[in-house]
C-alpha cells in the first residue's frame, strides 16, 4: 500500500505546520492542543455512528470466534479515511 497524504492527517499537522517550516519545536501547549483536537474528531465519530446505527462501534466484530475488525476500523468513515476503510477486506479476520 503506498503512502498517501489524508485529510485528517493534514488537519492535525496544519496548527503546527509553521512551527517545523521555522524549525522551532512545538510547545507541549501546542502538542496538548493538537491531541485535544484529535480527541474531538474520534468523539464526533463515535457520536455519528452511534447516529447511523444506533448504537456505538463495538469493541470488535466477529465471525466465528475470530476477530475482523476494530471500532478503529468502524470510524474511519466518520473521520473522513473512507477510502482507507474501503481498503480493508471486512470479511477476512484482521491479521489476514
Amino acid at each position: 500500500m503506498k503512502p498517501r497524504i489524508r485529510l485528517g492527517m493534514v488537519l492535525t499537522i496544519l496548527p503546527l505546520l509553521p512551527l517545523y517550516v521555522l524549525g522551532a519545536e512545538p510547545s507541549e501547549k501546542e502538542l496538548r492542543l493538537a491531541s485535544t483536537e484529535n480527541l474531538k474528531r474520534l468523539g464526533v465519530a463515535m457520536h455519528l455512528h452511534h447516529d447511523v446505527f444506533k448504537l456505538f462501534p463495538p469493541q470488535s466484530i466477529k465471525k466465528d470466534d475470530k476477530p475482523l475488525l476494530s471500532w478503529r476500523v468502524k470510524v474511519l468513515p466518520y473521520v473522513d479515511e473512507q477510502a482507507l476503510y474501503d481498503e480493508f477486506h471486512l470479511d477476512e479476520p484482521w491479521d489476514s
